[in-house]
């Protein structure tokens, strides 16, 4: 099995990381659903970098879920470019959430408002893959 398969079938979570609230409630949205062992933060950066290893885990067929801060949308258009299909995604604004420019602000109830729309969206794509045919470091 290649190194980018070690996540042993989970799904894959990209979050933005913007610089505003929503933005760093995704950091920690991925951060809690990673350490709950819902599914694996991958690197988005390195989606949008076209790193061949990082693009080929998240075109391996596991779920992947973008969590976004905003309807900007970045992290959908980085998995949209690479031709991904069948992903799971969450915009934290669309949850009621309103956008500010303070990277401090990430309230416990946010964060779990946050987590809990992400599993419901891995729940609803665990049988779905999002994959490039037959470009996938597992197939």
């Amino acid at each position: 099995m290649s190194d980018c398969c070690k996540n042993d079938g989970k799904g894959l979570i990209y979050v933005c990381a913007g610089g505003s609230n929503v933005g760093q409630l995704t950091v920690e949205a991925g951060k809690a659903l990673d350490s709950a062992g819902d599914a694996v933060m991958g690197c988005l950066a390195g989606l949008g970098g076209h790193v061949p290893g990082m693009v080929a885990s998240a075109a391996s067929g596991v779920p992947v879920l973008v969590i976004d801060g905003c309807s900007i949308a970045c992290g959908k258009k980085i998995v949209d470019h690479l031709g991904l299909q069948g992903y799971g995604y969450v915009d934290v604004t669309a949850l009621g959430i309103k956008k500010e420019h303070n990277v401090n602000k990430t309230p416990a109830h946010q964060i779990d408002e946050t987590v809990s729309a992400c599993r419901k969206e891995l729940a609803r794509i665990s049988k779905k893959s999002s994959n490039i045919p037959g470009s996938g470091c597992c197939s």
